[in-house]
């Protein structure tokens, strides 16, 4: 997060912020094994386990969201698709309405 906010707005490749997210490969590169080492040594609270299963569901929607506003863009018929999901996701894909136990059709 510290270098988009660093890097936001760089017009050109040999300002100061663009040699700062370009270089330090060295210490970028152990800073990501020590955040890999750490994620399987540190134990896990039951708040972090609630945050882990918030953060997956907003992943999922994240995904869901950008596969539906993209399909609108690429594929002309995509919407009508949509359409058919999305109405039945809402209508909950409840059984079909029973007339009678009698009725053979």
């Amino acid at each position: 997060m510290i270098l988009l906010f660093v890097t936001v707005g760089t017009k050109t490749n040999r300002s100061v912020s663009a040699r700062l997210h370009n270089g330090f490969w060295f210490w970028k590169s152990a800073l990501l094994l020590v955040n890999l080492y750490a994620t399987f040594k540190v134990n896990i609270s039951p708040a972090m386990n609630l945050l882990m299963i918030v953060g997956v569901f907003g992943g999922c929607m994240f995904l869901i969201i950008q596969l539906f506003w993209n399909g609108m863009r690429i594929f002309p018929n995509f919407c009508e698709i949509r359409d058919f999901f999305l109405e039945n996701i809402f209508r909950g894909a409840a059984a079909p309405e029973k007339k009678n136990d009698l009725d053979l059709v």
